[in-house]
């Protein structure tokens, strides 16, 4: 497995992606500073990367939903993969 990556860079849409294509994601850590991240198949078990953000953003995101078991319309910002977004 790859070492995590690191930095300011907003995980929300990539996210959002994984879940969208079938993939869920579990929160790892979560501190002021930074959130890891652990992304699995889409039958939630075998991680397949771990990821990591400083950015404020995911990490809002991430305090609000540590896992991809929400529905589109808790989001409310929130674009679907196939860009129709929460409201279809």
């Amino acid at each position: 497995m790859d070492e995590p990556e690191s930095g300011a860079v907003d995980l929300v849409p990539a996210l959002l992606r994984w879940r969208d294509f079938g993939g869920v994601w579990r929160l790892i850590a979560l501190s002021e500073q930074e959130a890891s991240v652990a992304l699995c198949r889409c039958d939630g078990g075998e991680e397949v990367e771990r990821l990591s953000s400083s950015h404020p953003a995911t990490l809002a995101f991430l305090a609000e939903f540590p896992d991809s078991e929400f529905p589109n319309s808790e989001f409310p910002n929130s674009e679907r993969a196939d860009g129709t977004g929460a409201g279809g």
